[in-house]
């Protein structure tokens, strides 16, 4: 009975720690105009500066544009439009499972030929939702001895899970359990 339970909560342990796992990211932003007006119509190109992957997207209606699936790594973007400058976004980071908001991209006036690159060296913080995630490794799962209260304490490193000891005297449990 007892190896029974103990694969039961090893397998729960593992549904639950693969759950999570999302690798892919997106990067999303807005272009506009001198003025403010928002930019229809405007090819943006995202490259993967480790890979030298492209990718390529038309701004929206509103002016927005969304890359999904994007791989963590370090990236460029690069923004033309009929009768404006070239806008190159250089060295920012997307991370995994992030949703990278870069926010407002004005334009500047006159030929593609003509570029204005603004180069990002600072680290990025997440504004873009309320998303809070992490990576478990290999390392954080062994040794597992096969307890509960083992599988508790990997789980408690976990975003979101809570180990807490109990001594209940009326059954007389004593022991931890797992709150979400």
């Amino acid at each position: 009975m007892r190896l029974i339970l103990r694969c039961i909560i090893l397998l729960m342990a593992a549904c639950l720690l693969t759950w999570g796992q999302n690798v892919s990211s997106s990067v999303k932003g807005t272009v506009t105009e001198p003025s403010g007006a928002v930019k229809a119509g405007a090819t943006c190109t995202l490259t993967n500066n480790g890979t030298r992957q492209k990718a390529t997207a038309p701004t929206q209606s509103d002016g927005g544009f969304t890359f999904a699936s994007v791989l963590a790594g370090n990236y460029t973007l690069t923004i033309t439009a009929k009768g404006f400058k070239t806008l190159t976004l250089e060295k920012f980071e997307v991370t995994a499972a992030e949703v990278r908001a870069l926010g407002t991209l004005p334009l500047s006036v006159g030929e593609t030929r003509d570029s204005v690159t603004v180069t990002r060296e600072a680290t990025s913080i997440q504004v873009a939702s309320a998303e809070r995630s992490s990576l478990i490794n290999g390392s954080q799962l062994v040794p597992f001895d096969g307890t509960f209260s083992d599988a508790a304490r990997k789980m408690g490193s976990i975003a979101g899970f809570a180990a807490r000891q109990e001594a209940l005297c009326g059954n007389d449990f004593v022991g931890e359990r797992l709150y979400l």
